[in-house]
């Protein structure tokens, strides 16, 4: 009787080892494939966020260099209505705000006056006394330029800088839109200025004669302090315009280098 167990019959083998080291090297293949297209795809993507990233600081410039030539130009604004203003003080024999310097009405910059925020509206000599007034009422405001910016914000696509980069384009066009809104006074003051002469008799859509426009003004001390108080203001905004627009300059510039250095 024999004591062997059960004969187990065998099975041949499903895969020889040349089979094996053939799938091997073929799994291989397709995982080195499908890594090198993902990072392919990945390498594209980085260009493009990059080349999308350079044109909005591209279109950033834009930005800073618009809002720089509205500053300048908020600035010439300013230095007409100064001039305007002086021009309507001495018409109407009111004492003239303390001040070192002033532009006389001759040499101002009144060319082109469409150029700074009036419309349609020119002057030229002999210098009307109501085309004055109009000049110092609707005087141009400073605008912050940011459609870069916004385009930024909205679809986020300068996610390939740095944190501390974004936060430094977010700070630097918070602080040009606080000082944009804090300009608005300018049409308050226009509105409030409008609001004294009509008062006084002097309504921006009444034709008057120059001379009953004069002596109006000279009848009414509410209208004579409101356009001294208009002057101070446009005297303040002559000085400090000019130092905010090359400030401006210069921080975008250095703003947008440091962006550009982080890509």
């Amino acid at each position: 009787m024999s004591t062997d167990g059960p004969v187990v019959p065998r099975l041949p083998p499903v895969f020889d080892a040349a089979t094996l080291r053939r799938l091997a090297a073929e799994f291989v293949i397709i995982v080195v494939g499908v890594l090198v297209a993902f990072a392919v795809e990945d390498w594209q993507a980085g260009r493009e966020q990059h080349a999308e990233a350079l044109r909005l600081l591209s279109a950033m410039e834009v930005d800073i260099a618009e809002s720089v030539a509205d500053l300048r130009e908020a600035r010439a604004s300013a230095a007409v209505r100064k001039s305007a203003l002086v021009e309507i003080l001495r018409r109407v024999g009111a004492p003239l705000p303390p001040t070192d310097e002033w532009m006389p009405l001759g040499d101002a910059p009144l060319d082109g006056i469409t150029g700074i925020g009036v419309g349609g509206f020119e002057v030229a000599p002999p210098y009307d006394t109501r085309d004055l007034l109009t000049l110092i009422i609707y005087a141009q405001v400073f605008d912050a330029r940011t459609v870069a910016y916004d385009e930024f914000r909205a679809t986020g696509a300068l996610a390939s800088l740095p944190s501390e980069a974004r936060a430094d384009i977010a700070g630097f066009y918070g602080r040009m839109l606080d000082f944009a809104e804090s300009n608005q006074f300018i049409r308050d003051q226009g509105r409030a200025l409008e609001d004294a002469l009509e008062a006084a008799g002097v309504a921006a859509r009444d034709w008057i004669p120059d001379d009953e426009v004069i002596r109006r003004i000279q009848a009414n001390p509410r209208a004579q302090a409101s356009l001294r108080r208009a002057y101070m203001r446009a005297q303040d905004q002559d000085t400090m315009l000019p130092i905010v627009a090359e400030r401006l300059e210069a921080e975008g510039a250095a703003m947008l280098e440091r962006a550009r250095a982080g890509l």
